[in-house]
């Protein structure tokens, strides 16, 4: 047997011994490209092309590496806040807004069916593809650079999916911008004006800085190679962690920024003795945070602003205004149905001293007055609810009602009797300060007639007051409290009212349709015309704030639940509008007539 024959025989023995292996290797970069592009599991995508960088054909070892730097920086910048710096003073972000518009255009009814050609108003599911693709936008201050007059910090930017705005950013970067020394690798462009910004391009990111160092640093986070960053910092950590896939986020650390105002404020406050007064009861060291939340979830939209201080702070202004929890037996002589109401509390709740029913009635005195506000109010609850036939003045009297629970029923009913009763008195000269004594519903009361024809009803139940015009809306209150249903039974309040446990010390609930209901009546019949096409979309919105204000968190919550679904009505008015041009252009038929 020849050499020659010798030689091919080893090289077909050989080829269908590898070719397995080569061709596995390129299932597993094929694979890699699919689960980076369609599945976004980048994690998994990574580890498939270092594999084939390891052991794939050198043909493919080019788009592997250029696979995998892209997975790695995926994975890296799933959190933008690990790629910021632990010093940064003030961030902001800006997460998904394609997957935020599709939630708030789906609540809306303005999301249009794919195959939807009929003309109406809507979001393209097209437009909503293209824009889900974009990841978000960061921003970080990390401090002030004073002899170069401009911020420490940088700007994340991840185009994600869409390659044209990635395309539209590499073109326009030659033109307005010179190329300068690559960082890390990466192609990096100056933005020559008054001040050098510098634009550095990578996989998958766009880092614009005034400082070059501050990109090498955030390209390190981003490998692996530094790992401290703004997600470890403490004062900021648990907003952070709160954030979950919000629109927008926003954080500022007082404790980075106090060293840089310190010097000011001190400056301040030798010129101004009473400012250096209120610095000292603020302990403004113990602020640690403030940051918030904006976005579009599940029950509607939401907005989140805590202030945060250190444990065991002594930050007297916090404290002093700090107040107990929301009383839910207050809660509970909210009627059900009601159009809207606020409540609060004022003071811990007592248990009711034995035989407290059947005590005489108390004498006041001045200081009671302060008592009262500040030791005998538990909680305060008012409302409006709509009535039926109740008339002042020839009006329609809207259902108005001040609920008020205590600790010491005696003295409170000594205390709103005589009060009542001296603006009675004053009214009408008579010398009854007790009242008009009086019972409607089952529900006794005493009647106190005010100037402009008013009548004001106090009922009590037990270590409960309600004060109103409305006999309806006291019938209604007494009857929740005697079992009926209340606002913690309402429904259109429930998302809202989940979460009061929490520390929860005010909080105010408007139902947009139940008040334009109330206002009904008071309207002319052209403005109920106009009215009515609103009122089907407000069925179940609820607009809703809450201060939760605990041993070291004050926050403000407010949420839009039950968005209203206002695309039916928009597409509606548009084709109405698009109607009447089309017909202002035909002549009249001939049997019409001008109407005067």
């Amino acid at each position: 047997m020849s050499r020659a024959s010798l030689s091919c025989g080893a090289l077909i023995v050989l080829f269908t011994i590898a070719s397995p292996a080569v061709f596995a290797q390129s299932d597993a970069f094929y694979r890699a490209y699919y689960l980076e592009h369609e599945k976004q599991e980048y994690a998994a995508a990574a580890r498939l092309y270092s594999q084939v960088i390891d052991q794939g054909p050198a043909e493919l070892h080019a788009k592997a590496a250029a696979g995998l730097a892209a997975c790695r920086e995926e994975v890296a910048s799933q959190d933008f806040a690990r790629l910021m710096r632990p010093e940064t003073i003030a961030y902001i972000e800006l997460s998904r807004p394609g997957k935020q518009l599709a939630r708030l255009a789906e609540k809306l009814g303005l999301l249009r069916g794919q195959d939807t050609a009929d003309g109406s108003v809507g979001i393209s599911p097209s437009l909503l593809e293209g824009l889900l693709g974009i990841r978000g936008v960061a921003i970080g201050i990390s401090g002030f650079d004073a002899m170069r007059q401009v911020p420490r910090g940088i700007l994340i930017a991840h185009p994600g999916d869409v390659d044209v705005i990635r395309g539209l950013i590499e073109s326009a970067l030659p033109v307005a911008a010179r190329p300068v020394d690559a960082i890390r690798g990466y192609a990096t462009y100056a933005i020559e004006q008054e001040v050098t910004v510098y634009v550095t391009l990578t996989s998958r990111l766009v880092l614009v800085s005034p400082q070059r160092t501050t990109i090498e640093e955030t390209i390190g986070r981003m490998s692996g190679q530094v790992s401290e960053s703004l997600a470890d910092v403490p004062e900021l950590s648990k907003s952070l962690a709160r954030r979950g896939d919000g629109l927008i986020y926003f954080g500022l650390n007082f404790q980075r920024l106090l060293p840089l105002v310190q010097p000011l404020i001190a400056m301040a406050a030798q010129r101004e003795p009473e400012l250096a007064m209120v610095l000292a009861t603020c302990d403004l060291q113990s602020l640690e945070s403030v940051s918030g939340n904006i976005g579009v979830g599940d029950e509607g939209l939401t907005i989140d602003v805590d202030l945060e201080l250190k444990d065991g702070h002594r930050n007297l202004v916090y404290n002093f205004f700090r107040m107990p929890a929301i009383d839910d037996e207050t809660l509970r002589c909210v009627p059900h149905g009601v159009a809207g109401f606020i409540t609060g509390s004022l003071n811990e709740r007592r248990p009711a001293a034995a035989g407290s029913e059947a005590a005489a009635a108390s004498t006041v005195s001045f200081m009671d007055i302060g008592r009262e506000l500040f030791g005998n109010v538990v909680g305060v609850a008012a409302y409006a609810t709509k009535t039926e036939g109740e008339l002042i003045g020839g009006e329609a009297l809207p259902g108005m009602a001040l609920v008020f629970t205590v600790n010491d029923p005696q003295k409170s009913e000594a205390l709103w009797t005589q009060f009542l009763g001296i603006a009675a008195a004053a009214n009408s000269g008579a010398a009854n300060l007790d009242g008009v004594p009086v019972e409607f519903n089952g529900v006794a009361a005493r009647r106190f007639d005010l100037p402009e024809g008013i009548s004001m009803y106090l009922a009590r139940s037990g270590r409960t007051f309600i004060l109103s015009p409305s006999q309806q809306a006291i019938g209604q209150s007494v009857a929740a409290l005697r079992g009926g249903q209340s606002v913690l039974s309402d429904a259109a309040f429930r998302a809202g009212l989940d979460d009061l446990g929490d520390g929860a010390t005010f909080a105010a609930f408007v139902h947009p349709r139940r008040c334009l209901e109330i206002a009904r009546p008071h309207m002319s019949d052209r403005e109920r015309r106009e009215l009515d096409p609103f009122l089907g979309m407000l069925e179940s919105t609820v607009a809703s704030l809450k201060v939760i204000h605990s041993n070291e968190i004050l926050r403000f919550s407010g949420l839009l639940s039950g968005i209203p679904r206002v695309g039916p009505l928009l597409d509606e008015l548009v084709q109405r509008e698009v109607h009447g041009r089309r017909n202002a252009g035909r002549p009249p038929a001939e049997s019409s007539r001008p109407e005067f």
